[in-house]
């Protein structure tokens, strides 16, 4: 049996032992779906794994991410029947940590606590800081939305959660009378654009610049300021 065999028969027992033969909804794309404890532990291992090695390379190594896992490369097969899907479960990882500045940072408790300025300045930073730590591995599964469905699945998801809890907090901030008035909606998604422009080869290589920190604190405060 060459290795050909040997991966393609190693691949169907784990499908089998782990009935990844069906797809399902799995961490906000649709994939083969890991249904046991076990294969969701493996699957999660791969998944940051992936991740790890395309920050560091900024491209898949199967071999290396398998081994970095603790699995062999049939096994990495057998949860990702290519590089598209790796790469699509390394960016809902990127994502998560990306929407999580936000809906740590942005909402009413430290708007009325620590004022919007201090909250700006602590949005505009840790997002700089996040889209740094992140950029090689968005690089590399951006560059495959527009041909990978799955990756566009996870880049949806993640959108609309950014979305939903900067329209709530923008609503909340509203009623409290410290933000400024309009629809909610259309401003959280000024302020998504304005944030996501800071993933900007530019900004991203190097700390930012102060003068443009100051700039991007201004065009929020016009956004969310009251009048």
């Amino acid at each position: 049996m060459n290795h050909g065999s040997r991966v393609l028969l190693q691949k169907s027992q784990i499908e089998h032992e782990y009935n990844l033969d069906r797809c399902d909804k799995f961490v906000g794309v649709t994939v083969r779906a890991p249904v046991t404890e076990r294969s969701r532990r493996t699957h999660a291992d791969l998944a940051r794994a992936t991740h790890d090695e395309v920050a560091r390379s900024g491209t898949v190594h199967a071999d290396a991410i398998a081994a970095a896992a603790g699995v062999s490369t049939a096994t990495f097969y057998a949860y990702f029947e290519s590089h598209d899907d790796a790469l699509a479960a390394a960016l809902d990882i990127s994502l998560r940590a990306v929407v999580g500045v936000a809906e740590r940072l942005f909402h009413i408790e430290a708007l009325i606590e620590n004022g919007i300025s201090a909250v700006i300045d602590d949005l505009v930073s840790q997002t700089h800081e996040v889209f740094r730590s992140e950029s090689l591995v968005m690089r590399a599964a951006l560059a495959r939305l527009s041909l990978h469905q799955p990756t566009r699945e996870v880049y949806r998801a993640h959108e609309a959660r950014s979305l939903d809890h900067l329209t709530r907090q923008i609503e909340l901030g509203q009623k409290a009378g410290i933000l400024r008035d309009g629809p909610s909606d259309r401003r959280a998604t000024s302020l998504l654009i304005v944030l996501q422009g800071i993933h900007n080869p530019l900004l991203i290589k190097k700390r930012i610049d102060p003068l443009i920190s100051s700039d991007l604190h201004r065009t929020i405060s016009a956004l969310l300021s009251p009048a």
